[in-house]
């Protein structure tokens, strides 16, 4: 089902390192109704750690500080979170009252397991629980996909694309149109030309996105953010999508 997505032209984006772990892009003058898009510049956000009672002061700690660190309030939080179990709607609500766009990352499954319905109530409840949010949240859906490490669950590019595409209609039927789904194969995966015959089917990607996969070591440095971000850029252009690297 479509959702009356948004097309918009030249992509661009900007990443900070390390703590600083999201980077989104974007702008057109053509683009003016999502919210999760600013209408120029880039949003700068962090990756941050699911609250739970136990933990919550100190995940509010951290992003204190890795905000003190930036000299800026973020504007962007990625919330990692598995397939099944209670959302953490409280700190996505404290997120959106803080004017930050909270992204939650549902990471590797068996999709074979999400296209036989195995998941189809834990994705219900959660898809009736962020439309109740009424307001902008993105998704990102198995990020990684085309690792290595991932090939056993990914399952190849078809049966990942109907995975992708299952979740898509869940959240339409649970009338979750305030959420942006994004779809995030390995900068590897943009730079050396197969990222898109992982591309799920048209008009479930709401975002294009890179994931930076794994930290430099033995002194390595990070791949220039230019040289990351170009091969994902050229594919959001021609989808007329944002793209983000994380």
């Amino acid at each position: 089902m479509q959702r009356g997505r948004r097309r918009f032209g030249n992509t661009c984006a900007r990443a900070a390192a390390a703590a600083l772990a999201i980077a989104l892009s974007l702008a057109p003058q053509a683009f003016a109704a999502d919210a999760t898009v600013p209408r120029s510049g880039v949003l700068v956000g962090v990756a941050t750690t699911a609250a739970t009672p136990a933990n919550a002061t100190v995940v509010t700690s951290r992003l204190a500080d890795a905000e003190a660190r930036a000299g800026r309030r973020l504007a962007l939080a990625d919330i990692p979170v598995g397939w099944v179990g209670p959302l953490p709607l409280a700190q996505l609500r404290g997120h959106l009252a803080m004017g930050r766009l909270p992204m939650l990352t549902w990471g590797a499954v068996d999709v074979r397991a999400v296209e036989a319905g195995a998941y189809d109530d834990a994705i219900a409840g959660r898809a009736s629980a962020l439309a109740r949010l009424r307001r902008p949240v993105l998704l990102r859906l198995f990020p990684g996909l085309d690792a290595p490490r991932n090939r056993t669950r990914a399952r190849g590019p078809a049966a990942f694309g109907r995975a992708f595409a299952r979740v898509d209609r869940m959240l339409q039927a649970a009338g979750a149109r305030n959420v942006r789904l994004v779809w995030c194969p390995t900068s590897a995966a943009f730079a050396e030309g197969r990222a898109a015959r992982w591309l799920p089917p048209a008009g479930t990607v709401d975002w294009i996105c890179a994931s930076v996969d794994g930290t430099p070591t033995g002194g390595a440095a990070y791949a220039p953010f230019d040289e990351l971000l170009a091969p994902v850029a050229e594919l959001a252009a021609q989808r007329g999508l944002p793209a983000m690297v994380a």
